[in-house]
């Protein structure tokens, strides 16, 4: 519905009364697409599959979340695809942090040798085919409305965990043509959640396997300190610390002041990221305020064997010795690295956690209390004593390949070529 319209309802109806309506509204537009999203889905995978080349639309949020390089370059390169990026960023991001993100992303994309797009050109654009980043909302609306001429397509942009039915069952994974998931198993938990019954899902695998698992990528040192004898351990607390949070994960403040006092003790034989969730900064100011957040981001990037990064983390997973965490995808995404990881708890986050999710947090150390937390240091990053490491390795093995002995890029253009009948 339209924003304007929604307006003038609100304007004519009691406050009571508008809240009833759009309850109604979002139910009946609901079923309207868990009922016909099929069919329509079908007619335009028909008419799109008879072009020649199909124009592919990426609709991404900011760096930390693109997952897309492999997949962007090989329909590149690909004769039947046109791929194309138009950054949208949500309407929660303004201001400088809003400025930062679109020049984050611009320069990066520019880099790659991506075609982006503008904003100007928006109402003339005639995408076939939109991959929408995030798909929460209005920012997932943006996409598969404002182009209702495209096949909306989503993959997980970062390795699904949680496993509730309000992030599965939402109007636009029903509606959306495909969604591409990373395991069976999710495919399984997800199926039993939505009211489509999961049958728009297919499994490529997790997009970002594909750089993590790149023979030929060289990968980068992130860290401060160039000494090969101090062990590298990752800090990448999560962003939900607001109590009426879905997602029960961070535990950032019980044990953030606790992790930047350790970086400090160890010194001498350790060195660290501060690898915060993006949305951390944003959360925080709003419990701690603008200056006590800055001066915490400002202390790790000003120790002198510490640092703070945002964005992307492959390079540092790969470089590390060891992480902590309370986050959601890094913890399975973290067993690439096959090192040593510590989970920190507060509380039970299983209970809103898919079947896979569990068996990872099986293989973590969990980190309850300060006293924890610092015997992991000790024990297993400086000590070597790291009886988890026959877990991590299985659950690789198991859950973080790629099917079909192909890339995810590659399994992508197989199912979309397959689903637009070409041959």
């Amino acid at each position: 519905m339209k924003e304007h319209l929604k307006r003038v309802i609100k304007f004519v109806l009691p406050n009571w009364a508008y809240k009833i309506f759009l309850y109604c509204y979002g139910k009946a537009q609901f079923g309207f697409w868990l009922l016909f999203a099929p069919s329509i889905n079908r007619l335009k995978a028909r008419r799109i599959g008879k072009k020649d080349c199909v124009t592919v639309l990426f609709l991404p949020a900011n760096l930390a979340m693109w997952k897309y390089d492999y997949l962007f370059s090989l329909m590149q390169s690909h004769p039947r695809f046109k791929p194309l990026i138009l950054p949208s960023l949500p309407l929660t991001v303004t201001g400088e942090e809003r400025e930062r993100t679109r020049a984050e992303m611009l320069d990066y994309f520019a880099k790659k040798g991506f075609e982006v797009i503008g904003d100007s050109v928006v109402k003339t654009l005639d995408p076939d085919i939109v991959f929408v980043t995030q798909p929460y909302g209005k920012w997932a609306d943006y996409g598969s409305f404002t182009f209702p001429r495209a096949l909306a397509c989503y993959s997980e942009y970062s390795y699904p965990t949680s496993c509730n039915r309000t992030i599965s069952n939402t109007g636009f994974r029903n509606r959306c043509w495909r969604i591409f998931d990373v395991t069976e198993e999710h495919k399984k938990d997800a199926a039993g959640l939505m009211s489509n019954h999961g049958r728009n899902i297919v499994v490529p695998g997790y997009l970002n396997a594909d750089y993590f698992l790149d023979p030929e990528r060289k990968f980068s040192f992130p860290w401060k300190e160039a000494v090969p004898e101090k062990k590298k351990i990752i800090y990448a607390p999560h962003w939900t610390i607001n109590p009426n949070s879905i997602l029960k994960y961070a535990t950032f403040l019980q044990n953030g002041e606790l992790m930047l006092d350790l970086a400090k003790k160890y010194a001498d034989k350790t060195q660290w990221v501060f690898k915060p969730h993006p949305w951390l900064y944003r959360e925080l100011r709003k419990v701690w305020g603008e200056d006590k957040t800055k001066a915490y981001y400002d202390a790790w990037a000003n120790l002198p064997n510490a640092t703070c990064k945002l964005g992307d983390y492959i390079d540092l997973f790969m470089t590390s010795d060891a992480m902590i965490h309370d986050s959601g995808s890094f913890r399975c995404e973290y067993f690439y690295a096959k090192k040593p990881v510590m989970h920190l708890i507060i509380d039970d986050p299983t209970k809103t956690d898919g079947e896979v999710a569990k068996i990872a947090l099986k293989a973590h150390y969990l980190g309850h209390n300060a006293e924890e937390i610092e015997a992991f240091i000790v024990d297993v990053v400086l000590g070597g004593n790291d009886p988890k490491a026959r877990e991590r390795q299985d659950f690789y093995n198991k859950y973080l390949l790629p099917p079909n002995g192909k890339t995810v890029a590659q399994n992508i253009i197989d199912e979309i070529a397959r689903d637009l009948g070409w041959r």
